[in-house]
């Protein structure tokens, strides 16, 4: 007799095909995928277009500081917007470095000098000309101001504006305050360029954000593809290993798998000095039932009697189907051939319970068992098999079933 811990199960679970847990999900995953594909698409446009809008912003907002920084806030203080202050010094002054400053700003088309006074905001100098048709009237009331452009006048905060579209055109617009040495907003200064080249730095960017998107759309499409693929080998190959050792009709482990497990057990157990006990299983009277019922019956058989053997000894033992109607069991943590006796008894009983497929139900079907002891009765694969072979006819001829 021997003693000792049981070696694990070789047993893999039949009742769940590796393909088909590989593929459960695939469907949503996939949805997933494109979804967040095109939302990060999306996303690239949306940050690519603010991009070149607080890019834009911020080049006219530094030309704009750069001009009201050259600017004398003193000198402006005095202009007051009456015909008299065009003879100042202060006046011609502030002209002189306003053009100087626009003349070396190419890229920008007006620069003018505005101040609110008694409430409303005049034009104090203009970059144009005097007899140009651009150029604002000194004194001049700028009529189309916005809530937001007025606010300058209260917090000093840069303004970028645009397109918008006054008597002078379309235009992008960008404006920035002129402080006096206590800090008060005495005047503002705009910066003005003709809106359709800003549009074409919007398009460009916009262009390339497309691109951008296009690109990652053709990369997740060929990324998809190979998911695709690699997932369809992968699952071609899970779908082989598992019909390499599972059989077809039950799902349980095949003669090939079975025949390796017991060569398994045998070195496991040599080397442990432990037994184990090997189970021949034959269904009684599957010949009648093909004969008169035919082989769909007969399958149906085979797998009900298939699901009970697996359920009741999965857990103690590697189970498979030799082929037909046999079936082989590798018992663990089996002592002696008293337990396995015990095993066989139960074996049987649970088989013999009535059948609930369609095409059998309300059947009963028996099993003969022949049981083989390792070493007890043979220490080699085949003279266990054929010891449990010739077990299970015996018992069979004892019980008086044939096939």
């Amino acid at each position: 007799m021997c003693r000792g811990t049981a070696l694990p199960a070789f047993e893999l679970n039949p009742k769940t095909p590796l393909l088909h847990t590989l593929s459960k999900h695939s469907k949503v995953i996939d949805l997933l995928i494109l979804v967040s594909i095109v939302l990060l698409g999306i996303l690239l446009i949306t940050q690519v277009t603010l991009y070149s809008t607080n890019n834009a912003r911020d080049h006219f907002v530094a030309k704009a500081t750069l001009l009201a920084q050259a600017l004398n806030p003193d000198d402006i203080a005095k202009l007051q917007g009456n015909s008299v202050d065009t003879s100042t010094p202060e006046y011609q002054r502030t002209v002189q470095r306003m053009r100087a400053v626009a003349q070396a700003l190419p890229d920008i088309r007006f620069a003018y000098l505005m101040r609110q006074v008694n409430g409303q905001i005049i034009f104090i100098s203009d970059s144009e000309p005097v007899d140009s048709v651009h150029a604002s009237s000194y004194g001049e009331v700028y009529t189309e101001s916005t809530d937001d452009f007025r606010q300058i006048f209260v917090d000093g905060e840069p303004l970028f504006e645009g397109p918008i579209h006054d008597r002078w055109g379309n235009w992008v617009s960008a404006h920035a305050s002129i402080r006096d040495a206590s800090g008060n907003v005495v005047a503002i200064v705009g910066l003005d360029i003709d809106a359709s080249d800003w549009l074409i730095q919007m398009r460009w960017y916009q262009a390339i954000a497309l691109l951008l998107t296009f690109l990652l759309l053709a990369l997740f499409c060929l990324s998809v593809v190979f998911y695709l693929a690699m997932r369809r080998w992968r699952e071609a190959e899970a779908e082989n290993r598992y019909r390499a050792i599972h059989d077809s009709l039950t799902g349980l482990h095949n003669r090939f798998f079975m025949q390796e497990a017991l060569y398994q057990a045998i070195r496991q157990h040599q080397q442990k000095q432990r037994c184990f006990a090997v189970l021949f299983i034959d269904l009684n009277g599957l010949k009648r039932i093909n004969d008169h019922f035919g082989h769909g019956a007969g399958d149906a058989l085979i797998i009900e009697s298939a699901n009970r053997i697996h359920d009741y000894l999965f857990k103690i033992a590697a189970v498979g189907r030799l082929g037909g109607d046999e079936f082989l069991a590798i018992l663990h943590d089996i002592d002696d051939a008293a337990q396995a006796h015990i095993v066989a008894t139960h074996l049987k009983h649970a088989v013999l319970q009535p059948l609930e497929s369609e095409l059998v139900r309300g059947f009963s079907i028996s099993c003969s068992v022949g049981i083989a002891m390792f070493p007890t009765d043979g220490d080699t694969a085949d003279a266990l098999l054929s010891h449990a072979d010739a077990d299970m006819y015996q018992n069979k001829r004892a019980a008086r079933y044939d096939n």
